[in-house]
């Protein structure tokens, strides 16, 4: 195949991924308007918002005051912080102190840290998840995870738990959209990410963990608990378990955090990329097509590098990325930000290249790695699914030694188990008779 084919057919890709991407969100749009006008019939739903949190982020106390003023009041808050010494133990505490004294709109709010710090397997993430699930209100229908950078708008949580309620469905979430600062590699880097990952999730119904809505026989009886217990992310794992129980995943175009924050410097930004496939990688029965737009892109951007064909494939991918853009931002009635510069233009043809590339790196890297960094915490991967902690930063030498001496213990003997059911992603250690 020539270079000059190769690059049509990538183009051709994006502008099919594009019209797919336009219609998903049309049809999001016409479901959110007719499920808005049932909100009132799931007024009383019990959900219980679940809060995991390790480090003292920015954006932690406006996501406490967005929370204290939901339209929805049958609820409850559950915080589950990594340790009672973390930053975000007392920044939880005391903004969940605040918001009551103010009168926050949920029934009851908890802050616990913790329990089990150093599991055998999984990610300290699906640890705090699974204790959060473990209590569970009896009354509670609802489970919604949030992050800390998440936007909850004063109708995020009835627009989640009205649209998991719809016959069928049995996970729902927002998305999170990335707007570049200023112009460099590194912004056009996560943007151009953003695109793709938005369209292939769509399309794959891999979830965001941010905003994310399972009804609670999902959490109880798909197995989706189950295989967090060796799992990196939660939501990554989520699609396998919910097509074997028979439930679908809908995505909710009116619920977008928007994270127009400075994206950093390339090396962090460029494995926080590479983490995200990664989890993809692990979990998700269908990873072989979440990174194909990835690969070509990557190859297309490479063979770009002479003629006429660096003008044509820049500006496909970058008008591409600014219709996505518009497109996605519409039901949250926000703008972009003026660019209609030469300087921006041309910038952003050049950069285009730059990000396709390392994200074309970044899948080779997920397919090939056995650990990952994620918050401080080295992870090590056993077989292709089953994850555990290396060690942690900071800590002693000899509890790293113990830790792994305890992961060595648990899986001595034990096979790494592939899943009987297609599609369902359930991977664990079983003990060889």
């Amino acid at each position: 195949m020539s270079a000059a084919a190769l690059l049509a057919f990538m183009l051709l890709m994006w502008c099919c991924m594009l019209v797919r991407f336009k219609l998903a969100i049309a049809r999001g749009m016409a479901r959110g308007e007719r499920v808005k006008k049932q909100w009132r019939q799931f007024r009383e739903t019990q959900a219980e918002v679940v809060l995991c949190l390790k480090g003292g982020d920015a954006t932690l106390e406006l996501l406490f005051s967005q929370l204290a003023k939901q339209t929805h009041r049958a609820w409850h808050l559950r915080v589950v912080v990594d340790s009672t010494e973390d930053p975000a133990w007392k920044l939880a505490t005391s903004a969940v102190a605040a918001a009551e004294a103010a009168g926050a709109s949920w029934q009851s709010a908890t802050v616990e840290p913790l329990e089990d710090r150093r599991p055998v397997s999984g990610s300290l993430k699906c640890a705090a998840l699974r204790q959060a699930y473990s209590k569970l209100l009896p009354e509670t229908a609802v489970v919604i995870n949030v992050d800390g950078d998440a936007d909850a708008r004063p109708d995020w949580l009835i627009m989640l738990v009205s649209e998991v309620c719809q016959p069928g469905v049995g996970a729902a979430s927002g998305n999170r959209w990335f707007e570049p600062h200023g112009l460099g590699p590194v912004g056009f880097m996560r943007a151009l990410w953003g695109v793709v990952c938005a369209a292939v999730c769509d399309e794959l119904s891999i979830p965001w963990g941010g905003s994310l809505a399972v009804r609670r026989e999902v959490v109880e009886a798909s197995g989706w608990v189950e295989l967090m217990k060796t799992s990196l992310s939660e939501d990554t794992a989520l699609p396998g378990s919910l097509w074997a129980a028979g439930w679908k995943f809908v995505w909710v175009t009116g619920i977008v955090s928007v994270d127009d924050r400075p994206p950093g410097d390339l090396w962090p930004v460029a494995r926080w990329l590479a983490r995200q496939m990664l989890c993809s990688h692990l979990d998700h029965p269908l990873f072989r097509y979440t990174i194909l737009p990835f690969s070509l892109a990557a190859v297309a951007s490479l063979l770009a590098a002479y003629g006429a064909t660096i003008l044509l494939s820049g500006a496909m991918l970058t008008i591409a990325r600014e219709i996505a853009a518009a497109t996605i931002l519409k039901p949250l009635d926000l703008q972009l930000p003026p660019r209609a510069t030469l300087r921006w233009a041309v910038g952003s043809f050049v950069w285009v290249h730059f990000s396709q590339i390392v994200s074309g790196i970044g899948c080779l890297w997920c397919i090939f790695t056995s650990s990952v960094e994620w918050r401080g915490v080295h992870y090590g991967r056993t077989g292709h699914r089953h994850m555990h902690i290396l060690r942690v930063d900071g800590e002693a030498p000899g509890d790293a030694k113990s830790a792994a001496a305890a992961v060595a213990a648990a899986c001595k003997g034990a096979a790494v188990r592939a899943p009987l059911v297609p599609g369902a992603a359930l991977i664990k250690c079983t003990k060889l008779a």
